[in-house]
């Protein structure tokens, strides 16, 4: 859901051709002024996940049963 927020920003982004063309602003330099605003909130997430996973300690190589993996799917319901 964060990542969300990264899709108006990273080009080609339809919110940049809309306002690009409303605003009469080059759609080129829009795309070019989102690049690194879209780049450090990519970073951002992924130091922000990592750290996440460290500090409560996610494991990466967990194998659930098909029973545990249908249960879990019917708790995300719940």
């Amino acid at each position: 859901a964060a990542g969300g927020l990264i899709a108006p920003i990273i080009p080609p982004s339809m919110l940049f051709v809309i306002f690009g063309l409303i605003a009469q602003i080059s759609i080129g330099d829009l795309f070019i002024a989102g690049i690194i605003p879209g780049l450090f909130l990519g970073l951002a997430f992924f130091a922000l996940l990592g750290w996440m996973a460290r500090r409560h300690d996610f494991t990466a190589n967990v194998r659930m049963r098909w029973r545990q993996r249908l249960a879990s799917f019917r708790n995300g319901f719940a």
